[in-house]
């Protein structure tokens, strides 16, 4: 997981002994922030400050070097990694008669990971759905 992004952004990350790894927010010109479950939803702010190109350079590797290649999913603003990862991208949009044509000079990126937590519906599910048995 995580193959485009640099040595040194993935060291930073695996560096911690993260149980389960939900989303790594990385904005321009600020630390790194994970977001994980470890017996509860947790923050934890990395030593590493991302630049504007390890920026465009996690999104050129996202789109195999063809921006033109994922041009519709930055309109709408994510990519998909080729191992299940989701990518927010944000940015300048170029708009032209009222619709976002394109994206340039990214400024932050939202990796967010699939992920089970059982049980995280349960009392949804026991208090709002007519006829639902108990979940165990």
């Amino acid at each position: 997981m995580l193959n485009f992004l640099s040595p040194k952004i993935k060291e930073k990350i695996f560096s911690h002994d993260f149980k389960n790894i939900l989303e790594i927010r990385a904005r321009e010109n600020r630390k790194i922030v994970v977001t994980y479950y470890d017996k509860g939803i947790l923050k934890k702010e990395l030593d590493y400050v991302i630049g504007k190109n390890d920026i465009e350079n996690i999104i050129l590797k996202l789109s195999n070097y063809s921006y033109a290649s994922i041009e519709n999913n930055l309109k709408m603003g994510f990519i998909s990694s080729s191992e299940g990862e989701r990518i927010g991208v944000s940015g300048e949009c170029v708009v032209k008669d009222g619709k976002i044509v394109s994206i340039k000079n990214f400024s932050s990126l939202c990796i967010r990971f699939p992920n089970v937590i059982e049980g995280c519906s349960k009392i949804f599910f026991e208090t709002n759905v007519i006829d639902c048995p108990k979940i165990v």
